[in-house]
C-alpha cells in the first residue's frame, strides 16, 4: 500500500523534517546525514532552500521547488517504521547465497568478480557473517538470468 504525505514542516535550524500522513501519524527524519552524503541533497544545506520542503506528486514525495531534491513518501515511513518494510536490506540467506554460486558454478573468486565485489565480501556473505544486502541479491538474480548465447540459456 503506497503512503502518502499529508503535509511537512521543515526546522532549516535542526534540518530535520516533521511529516503528516494522509493516516494521521507522525514522523521526524533528520536530513543532516543526507544532505552531507548525497549530491543531489548538498543544495539543502542552505536553510532558505531547506526551508522550502513541499509535498509532491499528490503526497508520494517530499520536494525542494528550484532544486533536483526529492524523497519518496514510501523511502521515509520504511526509515520511520523499518519493521514494516516488506524488502529488508537482507533478502538473501547465506545458504541461498551459496547455492547461487553452486547453481552457477562460481567459486568465491568468480563471484566475487561477477558482482564486482571482494573475495573477502563474497566470503562473508558465503559464511553468514554479514547479511546479504538487496543489491548484491538483485545482481544474483540478474546474473542467474538465462542469456542467448551462454552457457545458462534453455
Amino acid at each position: 500500500m503506497p503512503r502518502r504525505i499529508k503535509s511537512v514542516s521543515a526546522d532549516p535550524r535542526r534540518f530535520t523534517l516533521r511529516i503528516v500522513w494522509a493516516t494521521k501519524a507522525v514522523t521526524t527524519k533528520d536530513m543532516r546525514r543526507l544532505i552531507g552524503s548525497r549530491r543531489a541533497f548538498a543544495t539543502l544545506s542552505d536553510p532558505a532552500v531547506f526551508s522550502r520542503a513541499r509535498v509532491i506528486d499528490g503526497g508520494n514525495a517530499i520536494g525542494w521547488p528550484g532544486t533536483e531534491a526529492a524523497y519518496a513518501a514510501d523511502a521515509l515511513w520504511y526509515e520511520a517504521r523499518p519493521q514494516s518494510n516488506p524488502f529488508p536490506d537482507a533478502v538473501m540467506t547465506a545458504e541461498q547465497f551459496k547455492r547461487w554460486m553452486a547453481e552457477l558454478g562460481y567459486s568465491l573468486t568468480s563471484a566475487a568478480v561477477a558482482l564486482g565485489l571482494s573475495r573477502r565480501q563474497v566470503s562473508a556473505y558465503a559464511a553468514g557473517e554479514k547479511p546479504v544486502p538487496r543489491l548484491v541479491f538483485l545482481a544474483c538474480m540478474a546474473l542467474a538470468q538465462p542469456r542467448a548465447g551462454s552457457r545458462h540459456a534453455a
